[in-house]
């Protein structure tokens, strides 16, 4: 803040509603002047007629401003700003701002403008396989060169959700009752560690799809892809905090790709290979072909060197690292939210009730639509990257 023998004089962008509401009140109150801007003139005018007391009006200006206009529409809106009291002292930018973090800058953006910008950018502006190269020293080069896996799970997946939901709904209902369900005693309360059984029912439930039976339910096969799961996280915190030309080899100290990889190749091993025989002797559409990523992958690998049966196991581990971390993060948050607020617990259980009784459906899924409203809201309060 820039120190005067007057009160400084603020001009805030995104004044309307929410945090910027709230500061514009809190600056007028200190006796500073402001100009708050906003999209919507008319709807910044009515939000502070409602909210700011008229006793400190003739210390507010009004302008209207969006913040993605361009370069030259912006440097007018500044000298129209300025030309009120004849100078800015503090700039406050409520649509985004940055904080410091120890390994990068964390981007915070408010507002529907910068929302849809976000929804709508172009692969080669925002990418999230991009942002992936962070970790690129944790799950193997090749995943990142050829992500051929990335465009199987956002079409041929998608596309086989009514096949695959008996099979999530079954592994569902046997992981929860082997790694919770079980574990309840009687009627009263019973306290439940959350992350090991939730990281284990994710587990198998991707399991499922992934590979099938019996290797969703396998031991040392859940233990591998969730102790993958946590070293890739891990790894790339610690991998972060090094400049990049160090990054190579920080990431081979930390890394346990290799034992992972050898682990994985001799659990899967022989089941790839029997399916490669299968193709070989039978053709494509071979008796009894499963209908799940590991098929998938082996029809869409490219180039040749990625049909080696080690590099499809890495890129199965890969696919449940994607899966487990993401949808544990979701799931322990609505879990956590749902026992914060204990007065949805009714509303839910007889939607529940209602829809999904005995064999579910595509179509009974989006029914259920207080469900997927406490879901958004939960993904809007703890993100994934929360």
């Amino acid at each position: 803040m820039v120190a005067h023998s007057f009160p400084y004089i603020g001009r805030h962008a995104g004044s309307s509603s929410g945090f910027g509401l709230r500061i514009v009140q809190s600056a007028l109150k200190r006796g500073d002047r402001v100009i708050a801007t906003a999209r919507s003139l008319e709807k910044l005018e009515d939000q502070l007629n409602k909210n700011v007391d008229p006793a400190f009006h003739d210390n507010l200006r009004l302008l209207q401003l969006d913040v993605t206009d361009g370069e030259k529409v912006l440097k007018i809106k500044a000298q129209e700003a300025a030309n009120f009291w004849g100078q800015i002292d503090v700039l406050v930018n409520n649509a985004a701002f940055k904080i410091p973090l120890l390994d990068r800058w964390l981007i915070v953006v408010n507002g529907e403008t910068l929302f849809k910008t976000l929804r709508d950018g172009r692969d080669d502006v925002l990418s999230s396989w991009d942002a992936m190269r962070e970790v690129d020293h944790t799950l193997g080069g090749n995943m990142l060169e050829y992500p051929y896996h990335i465009n199987i799970i956002r079409t041929t997946l998608n596309k086989n959700l009514p096949h695959m939901l008996p099979l999530i709904q079954d592994e569902a209902a046997h992981a929860w009752e082997t790694h919770i369900g079980s574990k309840l005693r009687g009627q009263g309360w019973t306290p439940i560690e959350i992350e090991g059984p939730l990281k284990r029912i994710v587990c198998q439930i991707g399991g499922r799809c992934f590979i099938g039976l019996p290797f969703c339910r396998n031991e040392e096969y859940c233990k591998l892809t969730v102790e993958f799961t946590s070293n890739v996280m891990a790894a790339a915190g610690v991998i972060n905090l090094f400049p990049r030309v160090l990054k190579p080899f920080v990431g081979s100290l930390f890394s346990k790709l290799s034992r992972h990889q050898a682990i994985m190749h001799r659990l899967i091993g022989p089941e790839i290979e029997r399916r490669k025989k299968m193709y070989e002797e039978s053709g494509v559409d071979y008796k009894d072909k499963p209908n799940d990523m590991l098929t998938w992958i082996l029809e869409s690998a490219t180039p040749s060197f990625e049909r080696e049966t080690s590099m499809l196991a890495l890129r199965v581990l890969n696919v449940n690292f994607m899966s487990i971390h993401s949808t544990y993060v979701f799931f322990a948050h609505a879990i956590l939210n749902l026992a914060a607020h204990p007065e949805y617990l009714d509303v839910l259980r007889e939607e529940v009730s209602t829809h999904l009784e005995g064999q579910w459906s595509l179509e009974d899924l989006d029914k259920c639509v207080q469900l997927d409203s406490f879901v958004k809201e939960s993904l809007r309060v703890n993100g994934l990257g929360a």
